[in-house]
């Protein structure tokens, strides 16, 4: 087996999604010591690129649970350690949670967590997914948020950022929205923000992080929001394989309760239903969900495909300002593009290159 197999059948395996070991693994991990080590070392690499190296170590867990396998000593202290760092991220952002459930709660706020630290739950070990920075939303009280934790706890907040607010708690990054997506980057980000806007106070599930409250969204705010922000990410730096889990495990726990038809309504009128049909045969081609739990859709191999080839490279090799450089990203970023907008080239470019130059003026 190459090592993308082998990553691929360990991620599978790490997520609950798969029970089965091919006897191909096993072959692998019972023969010859030094190409296991050179294979299990590659993976271990794909796994670290693509955003979680515990849940592939979980899946290799349970492999060795079912035979007499054994891994090169440093390859697993370094691999293991991984986890123990994943584990202790997981104990920090629970707790900065917590404070600020309870701090906004405190002044008579309430408090939304966009995907991250909720998504955990998905997961077979919650405090494997790795996690990055915080999202919010205040139902409305950004500005008071903000205030409060200037005035009352002296932490400065950055207040020119593109749709949100920015704080750090704990060592923490907090992006405190005052909007759901960026409205200045794709004029068809309005038409999911706008639902997105409607659906964030209604029906959210409320939930007990330590000491505090908070609340997180209904899922078919969490499948308008992820859908958009995995679309968002795919065209712009990229996308990994634990983005992509975060939906499939999603599906896999609340497809029942989406409201499909407005999430399809939403993705015909922004066009883009090359990526929705991409990642919905993944979800099942792919990653193995049951196709009769989802709603119906045409499959697209060759999207599909491209998405996968797209997660593996890493397509933003071509860097820098200049407008020749500028214009050399946009060629090597246009297929993926045109798998999630439908306004023209030219407008797109305009669109993403007055923003970047925005922001870069101010930095």
């Amino acid at each position: 087996m190459d090592h993308f197999s082998v990553f691929t059948r360990l991620m599978l395996l790490g997520l609950g999604l798969s029970e089965e070991v091919p006897q191909e693994l096993r072959d692998l991990l019972g023969g010859d010591e030094e190409q296991k080590t050179r294979c299990l070392k590659a993976v271990y690499q794909l796994s670290m690129e693509q955003g979680f190296p515990s849940i592939v170590y979980d899946g290799l867990q349970k492999v060795f649970a079912q035979g007499n396998y054994t891994i090169e000593e440093d390859l697993n202290c370094e691999w293991f350690g991984t986890c123990l760092g994943a584990e202790m991220s997981y104990a920090a952002q629970e707790n900065t949670l917590s404070y600020l459930a309870c701090f906004y709660r405190y002044y008579g706020m309430e408090m939304m967590l966009l995907k991250g630290f909720g998504l955990c739950p998905l997961y077979p070990l919650p405090n494997h997914r790795p996690l990055g920075d915080i999202d919010i939303w205040l139902f409305g009280d950004l500005e008071k948020g903000d205030r409060l934790l200037e005035e009352k706890l002296g932490i400065p907040v950055e207040k020119d950022k593109e749709h949100h607010t920015v704080f750090t708690v704990n060592g923490i990054m907090v992006e405190n929205h005052y909007e759901f997506l960026n409205l200045k980057s794709h004029r068809t980000n309005h038409l999911f923000h706008d639902a997105l806007e409607r659906l964030g106070r209604e029906n959210p599930e409320r939930v007990q992080v330590g000491r505090g409250e908070l609340y997180l969204p209904s899922p078919t705010f969490n499948a308008i929001f992820l859908f958009r922000h995995l679309a968002q990410h795919y065209m712009g730096g990229g996308i990994n394989f634990r983005q992509l889990a975060d939906w499939v495990l999603f599906l896999k726990r609340d497809a029942s309760k989406v409201d499909w038809p407005m999430l399809i309504d939403l993705v015909k009128k922004s066009g883009c239903e090359p990526f929705y049909r991409a990642i919905m045969g993944l979800s099942v081609y792919f990653f193995g969900l049951r196709a009769d739990s989802l709603p119906a859709f045409e499959r697209a191999p060759q999207w599909e495909d491209q998405v996968v080839q797209d997660i593996l490279m890493d397509n933003a090799t071509v860097r820098g300002s200049k407008l020749s450089e500028r214009l050399a990203r946009f060629r090597h970023q246009r297929r993926k593009i045109s798998l999630v907008i439908q306004e023209s080239v030219l407008m797109t470019f305009i669109r993403t290159g007055l923003q970047s130059i925005k922001y870069n003026a101010k930095d």
